[in-house]
This record gives C-alpha cells, structure tokens and sequence, in this order.
C-alpha cells in the first residue's frame, strides 16, 4: 500500500506540473499575440515615419512642422523598438520556463510509471507467495492425513497384536 500512496502522490505532482505547464502556455500565447501586435504597431509606425519622411522630402508640408512629426514618429518608433525589446525578453523567458516545465512533467511522468511497474511486480509477488502458502498448507494437510492413517494401522495392529498375546495368555493357561 505504501507503493500505492508513492504512485498517488506522483500522480498529484505530475497533475500540479501539468497545471503549471497550461499556466505558462497561457502566459506564452498571450506574450506571443503581444509580441505580434507590438511588431505589427512598429511596421506601422516606421511605414508612417517613412511616410513621412518621403512627404518631408517632396516639400509637401510646411518644413517645421514636418521636422516636429518626423521627430515624434521617429521617438514613437524608437519607443516602439525598446517595447518589442522588452515583450521579446519576457517571451523568451517563459519559452524556457516552459520548456523546463515540459521536461520536469516528463520527468514525473517516467517517476510515476516506473513505480506503477514496481507495484505490479510487488502485487504479482505477493499473489505467489499466497499461491506458495496455499500449496504448503495443502502438503501439510495432506502429510497430517497419511500420518494420521498411518497411526490408526499401527493402533490397529497393536489391538490385533494384543488380542493375540491374550489369545496365546489363554491357550498356555490352558494347557497347564
């Protein structure tokens, strides 16, 4: 039974490694999508900064004020750049904290079914040693039998024997 509790509890720590492992996944599909739309924003933002860098360049705007927007757009691409810096580490991150996740629930999962077998092999042993058991105390049932048939023939031959010593008892008394 102590093999069984053994097996549950691994049971119990492969089920809590697996839930930690959906949290993680959870995390990293949630980074990635933050990671996607961060880089799609920065695709937008350099295609609006090149935009306006090309309508700067053709003089369709008044010069300060397109020096002003393409200061900010570049500051906001700039902005952008470091944001998707900063997702792309924390990504990266729980990439590995589920990658060591996935190999400590393989781990469990190999602890666990190692002790399956080791309790199958221990139940199958105690079954033979039951079957063992049953064998002896049939032997033993049958070796108390022969001795006991055994004992009634030599208490049946004594009575014999006796009657005889009798029998012989009185023949010599009757022939003084």
């Amino acid at each position: 039974s102590s093999h069984a509790e053994i097996v549950a509890q691994k049971t119990e720590e492969v089920q809590s490694t697996k839930e930690q492992l959906e949290t993680i996944e959870t995390s990293y599909e949630a980074l990635k999508l933050k990671l996607l739309e961060t880089e799609a924003s920065l695709e937008a933002a350099k295609a609006e900064h090149e935009e306006t860098k090309e309508a700067h360049l053709e003089g369709q705007l008044d010069l300060t004020m397109q020096t002003g927007v393409l200061l900010a757009t570049q500051a906001k691409v700039k902005a952008m750049e470091r944001d998707r810096a900063d997702i792309q580490e924390q990504f990266d991150m729980v990439a590995n904290e589920l990658d060591v996740a996935k190999s400590l629930l393989d781990q469990q999962e190999e602890e666990r079914t190692n002790l399956e077998a080791k309790l199958v092999e221990g139940e199958r042993i105690v079954q033979m040693l039951k079957d063992e058991q049953e064998t002896l105390a049939f032997e033993k049932e049958a070796i108390v039998s022969s001795h006991e048939q055994v004992l009634c023939r030599l208490e049946e031959e004594r009575d014999a024997l006796r009657a005889q010593v009798e029998e012989l008892g009185a023949a010599k008394k009757t022939l003084e």
